[in-house]
């Protein structure tokens, strides 16, 4: 009875140590990116579609798990029978530490006009074990040559909005059991009662929606393009005085290297924040940043993008890091001359070119196994727990000799 007790004793405190032990490791879901076909793209007709996924698979710090690789991709279109995609796994090139990346590939070939539906799932494996990682699943729609307007879309229509909301509504020949739209390109959103689009971005948009009926029959409208012109970029200021005050305060001099406290200030929320220097480069930055600058003279220019997307550019500031000076080489500009300074130039003297571009990437619903962790993490405890008992058993043999 007191070995069990004993071994039962070990079982348990190994099974805490272990919950303690798994909240010290990390692991990352993959990130899976549909490359092709592209969502809302048209396609010629009697053409050869590939279908490609990129799955990237990250290293994780917890012990027995083995290498992390694609395992399966299968795909069906307007709801046929499933085909598997080929998969090809590869090592980072800088170094298995690194993750791996996952490839699955195939040909999609005689496709009917109109729309369509494809839907994809797979699912990761991990070296050690059978089961299955991380499922992840995602469906794509898109057009073959042109679409019989089934449905009609009454908004947004072919004009320019002076707000940043705009509502989507729509008419339907056919009676529809799903509807969804796709603005720019992007994943399609659910909407089969009407939606309002918020938070667009300055300039020209696109838009088409999709439908499903009873019977699985895929449909899609035209594709309607509009624009928005709902509002003024962010505005940047500089606070050029409390730069020069924090100048004073921070080291010079350290193997020809010294720092700058870029201050600024936005007039609303931001999506994204950087800074080119010289008319470099932009770097993304976080908030009031301590730049790192060898000796010499700098012009600055901070930029912000809003929440919609829409960026905007500070009026540009020069100023001179030199060797030994501790601040008292720098005065504080005058009312009129800050003011100067800090002016935002007009949307129409901005230049968005050097901005950085967004990219967007359409990850799928990840569903990871923890059943796999607790599985290494048990047997670890059961080895455990048979050494201590065995180790019981020694000393009690001993001590009945």
């Amino acid at each position: 009875m007191s070995v069990i007790a004993l071994s039962l004793s070990a079982m348990i405190l190994l099974g805490i140590f272990s919950q303690s032990a798994l909240a010290n490791f990390k692991y990352s879901k993959p990130g899976v990116t549909v490359i092709s076909p592209v969502t809302d793209m048209v396609y010629e007709y009697n053409s050869e579609i590939p279908l490609v996924v990129k799955v990237e698979m990250y290293h994780s710090s917890i012990p027995n798990l083995g290498v992390e690789e694609l395992a399966e991709v299968r795909f069906s279109i307007d709801g046929q029978p499933e085909n598997s995609a080929s998969i090809k796994n590869e090592v980072d090139s800088r170094g298995s530490m690194y993750g791996m990346y996952g490839y699955a590939n195939a040909i999609i070939l005689g496709l009917s006009r109109g729309a369509h539906k494809l839907f994809i799932r797979g699912h990761t494996s991990l070296g050690n074990f059978s089961n299955q990682a991380v499922s992840f699943n995602r469906t794509i729609y898109f057009i073959v040559d042109s679409v019989f307007p089934v449905i009609s879309v009454i908004s947004p229509q072919h004009t320019t909005y002076n707000s940043n909301t705009v509502s989507v509504t729509f008419n339907s020949y056919r009676p529809l059991t799903w509807a969804g739209y796709s603005l720019d390109q992007k994943m399609v959103v659910d909407c089969i009662d009407g939606a309002n689009l918020t938070y667009l971005q300055n300039g020209v948009h696109s838009l088409r929606v999709y439908g499903t009926d009873g019977g699985g029959n895929v449909y899609a409208s035209q594709s309607i393009a509009f624009s928005v012109e709902g509002k003024g970029p962010p505005v940047i200021t500089l606070d050029i005085e409390k730069m020069i005050f924090d100048r004073q305060f921070l080291p010079s001099d350290y193997k020809n290297m010294t720092y700058w406290h870029l201050v600024f200030h936005v007039n609303e929320p931001t999506s994204w924040t950087g800074c080119s220097l010289n008319g470099g480069a932009n770097q993304t930055i976080e908030g009031n940043a301590y730049l790192h600058l060898a000796y010499g003279t700098y012009t600055i220019v901070v930029y912000a993008a809003d929440l919609c997307g829409n960026k905007g550019a500070s009026a540009p500031y020069t100023f001179t890091l030199g060797s030994g000076e501790a601040g008292s080489a720098y005065t504080v500009p005058s009312s009129t001359q800050n003011s100067a300074l800090t002016q935002t130039p007009s949307p129409a003297g901005n230049s968005t070119s050097a901005l950085p571009t967004e990219t967007s990437e359409i990850t799928f619903q990840e569903s990871f196994s923890w059943q796999l962790i607790g599985a290494v993490f048990m047997a670890g405890a059961a080895m455990v727990a048979g050494g201590v008992l065995v180790h019981f058993k020694k000393r009690k043999r001993c001590g009945s000799a």
